[in-house]
C-alpha cells in the first residue's frame, strides 16, 4: 500500500514572503516549492491569492514593487507546482461557518479572506496549513478547524554546503 503525498496549503502571507525574497523564509519556501515539483507533497492554495499577492514590497532602491507582475505570476503558470482553489458556494459557507464560530469575547473574529484560505484548505483535505500568522493566531485557527497550523518548513532538512 502506498501513502499519500501531504497535501499542504499555503496562506498569501506565505507567497507573499516568497516572492519579496524574504530573509529566514524565501529559502525554505523554495525548498517547499521544490519537494512539491519533485512530487513529495502536494501543495494548494486558493485563487484568492492572486488578488492578494498583488506587488512584491522591496527596500530595493531603483525597484518598482508594480513591475514585479512578471514574477508573481510565475506561481500560478499551470506549471506552476502550486493547485490553485476556487472560491467556491462550498467554500464561502465554509468560511460563513469559521467567522461564526470564531466570535467570541475571549477570541478575534476570523477575517473573512482567512476564512477562506482556512474553509479551502480544509475542504482540500490538507494536512498542514502554512503561514507567518502569530503564535496565537496560528493557535486560535488550529482549534477552528483542526488543521495542523504552522510556520512553514521542511519534512526533510537541506544540507547548504559552502556559503
Amino acid at each position: 500500500m502506498t501513502s499519500r503525498q501531504s497535501r499542504v496549503y499555503l496562506d498569501a502571507n506565505v507567497l507573499i514572503a516568497f516572492v519579496a525574497n524574504e530573509q529566514d523564509r524565501a529559502d525554505v519556501i523554495e525548498a517547499v516549492l521544490e519537494d512539491a515539483r519533485d512530487e513529495k507533497i502536494e501543495l494548494f492554495t486558493s485563487v484568492l491569492s492572486i488578488a492578494e499577492v498583488a506587488y512584491i514590497s522591496t527596500d530595493q532602491p531603483g525597484v518598482d514593487p508594480l513591475d514585479s507582475e512578471e514574477v508573481i505570476d510565475q506561481l500560478w503558470v499551470p506549471a506552476s507546482p502550486i493547485n490553485m482553489t476556487d472560491v467556491s458556494i462550498r467554500v464561502v459557507r465554509e468560511a460563513r461557518a469559521i467567522i461564526r464560530k470564531s466570535r467570541g469575547p475571549a477570541r478575534r473574529t476570523v477575517k473573512p479572506a482567512d476564512a477562506i484560505h482556512l474553509a479551502s484548505a480544509a475542504i482540500s483535505r490538507c494536512d498542514r496549513f502554512f503561514t507567518y500568522e502569530g503564535e496565537s493566531t496560528r493557535a486560535q485557527w488550529q482549534g477552528l478547524t483542526g488543521l495542523n497550523v504552522v510556520e512553514p518548513f521542511l519534512d526533510e532538512p537541506r544540507l547548504i554546503l559552502g556559503g
